[in-house]
């Protein structure tokens, strides 16, 4: 029986110092789970597709800008009094007298999206329109606007990834815009065309360049909604529909082997610009929503910053067994020119709780540094300062006390990084969070924390601020009395937390009394 004993005793005293020592589960400093994922090379190749059909087209290049290969003139500016004003003359070769037609132009601009309505010196009766792009690039805006200045029947609208327009000409005379800014990169924008409710509109088409005169392909519908994107007809199709707080991307005909590029909606803010999401390893059809997001703020503080922004996703690709990237922008403005840091930002994925993923700087443009990162999921992403302060100097008020006692714990905070941040620096006592503080604090300044930490029983105790230690012996009372611990347990983020002592350590050190005292009735009987 003395062996048993010896041998329970042995196994009882392993299993509380693997409980001690046991580090806490799902901490922020854990590595970034890493994705794999394809490359998304960019294309040329552009197709409009409606109701199944769907067709190669090509986009018209002038050398110059969309507005001036459209050549909007005013009445003041046609030159001949017989020549009607307020019409396209530069897309004459693309007009319908009674129709709208679309177009892609390539110029010095890059590349954009226009719509001519009518003809002008046509026979047609005049007519009315109007229509939605829903998935556009976040830069997407009206840089052609026909009548825009000079009726009120005309209006020109851009929104959260959609735009629209409202057009009324008369016979004669065209009307129509031009949209430009971001589509140099993959893109699908649908096109809700409105016109079979609106008058004067008989046919509906897409006109193509690249060769000696103009193509159109006239499309089967007037009012079903159709999208031109880049890519070739086998690839999967896109539509876009608008939800009441964002987006939704339909896609049909997708495969695991060919990434499908998505463009978000929702989370941007003045300084943070999500362009893409991409989505790998997909099969057959799905849905994906983007949204404004209510996790801007409550990114939980993890590794200590709060979010510059932050995107909600909705999806139904729990089953598809897919992942993707995330790209995004962030203005140059928010960095410090003289110190520009390529991990200055990281962005976190929420997969049951906020975890940080794998993210890398991709280059720049004349305004912003755009970052890509690996997704595991589409729930919410949000684009957060690394973390980027340092801890220093932990000082204790006294290295020995009694039981019972109060020491003052003292530690510098600096931030090191390039955004000004509002950071939560935990204080920990045998791995358990006791006590914290919040402090703000600009790029390369410090602030000092203080907290008070109070020691209940005897022993060695190591303090920790991040990965600052200090060590601090507790001595039993001489007169034999037990110090009554203040129950706050300090007056932090984490006041009543048993100091040195988690509920694992309390729970396991009942179970070896119960179990001593089992074996020593054993021994009796």
């Amino acid at each position: 029986m003395r062996i048993g004993r010896t041998l329970l005793a042995a196994l009882l005293v392993a299993s509380l110092v693997a409980a001690v020592a046991q580090p806490p589960a799902g901490t922020a400093d854990e590595e970034p789970r890493r994705t794999a994922v394809a490359d998304h090379h960019e294309t040329a190749s552009y197709v409009v597709e409606q109701n199944g059909v769907c067709r190669s087209i090509e986009p018209f290049d002038s050398g110059g800008t969309v507005a001036s290969f459209y050549d909007y003139r005013s009445n003041a500016t046609t030159g001949l009094a017989s020549q009607p004003g307020r019409s396209s003359y530069g897309t004459e070769s693309l007009q319908s007298a009674n129709g709208s037609v679309l177009f892609l132009h390539e110029g010095s601009d890059g590349l954009s999206l226009g719509v001519v309505h009518g003809r002008v010196n046509g026979s047609g009766d005049g007519g009315r329109a109007t229509m939605e792009f829903v998935g556009l690039p976040a830069d997407a805006e009206w840089a052609v606007r026909d009548d825009a200045a000079t009726r009120r029947s005309d209006s020109f609208t851009t929104g959260d990834g959609w735009a629209s327009g409202s057009w009324s000409w008369r016979d004669g005379h065209t009307d129509g815009g031009a949209l430009n800014g971001g589509f140099n990169g993959r893109f699908a924008v649908t096109v809700d065309p409105g016109v079979g409710l609106d008058r004067g509109v008989e046919s509906l088409a897409v006109a193509s360049g690249g060769g000696p005169s103009a193509t159109s392909t006239t499309l089967p519908s007037l009012d079903a909604p159709f999208t031109i994107r880049t890519g070739t007809c086998d690839g999967a199709s896109v539509r876009y529909d608008r939800t009441a707080d964002g987006i939704e991307a339909s896609v049909e005909g997708a495969r695991a082997d060919h990434p499908v590029a998505l463009q978000p909606a929702g989370g941007a803010s003045d300084n943070v610009t999500f362009e893409r999401v991409t989505v790998v390893g997909a099969n057959g059809s799905f849905a994906l929503g983007f949204g404004q997001s209510d996790t801007r703020a409550p990114l939980g503080n993890v590794d200590g910053a709060d979010s510059l922004a932050a995107l909600s996703m909705t999806d139904d690709l729990t089953e598809n067994g897919a992942n993707g990237t995330v790209t995004f922008s962030v203005g140059k403005d928010s960095f410090d020119p003289n110190a520009r840091d390529d991990n200055a930002v990281v962005l976190y994925e929420r997969v049951g709780e906020w975890r940080p993923t794998a993210t890398e700087l991709l280059g720049e443009t004349a305004d912003a540094y755009r970052f890509r990162a690996n997704v595991s999921s589409f729930s919410a992403v949000a684009v957060a300062a690394q973390r980027s302060f340092d801890v220093t100097d932990v000082t204790l008020s006294e290295t020995r006390i009694r039981e019972g006692e109060t020491i003052d714990v003292t530690a510098t905070v600096e931030n090191t990084g390039q955004f000004a941040g509002e950071y939560r620096v935990p204080l920990t006592v045998f791995g358990e969070h006791v006590d914290a503080r919040t402090v703000s604090i600009a790029p390369g300044e410090n602030r000092t924390v203080e907290y008070e930490q109070q020691f209940a029983a005897p022993g060695d105790y190591t303090v920790e601020v991040r990965d600052e230690r200090a060590a601090v012996t507790v001595e039993a009372r001489s007169d034999g009395a037990t110090g009554e611990p203040d129950t706050g347990g300090g007056s932090g983020d984490d006041a009543g937390a048993l100091p040195g002592f988690g509920l694992t350590t309390v729970v396991v050190t009942l179970s070896v009394l119960v179990a001593v005292a089992v074996v020593r009735r054993r021994d009796e009987v």
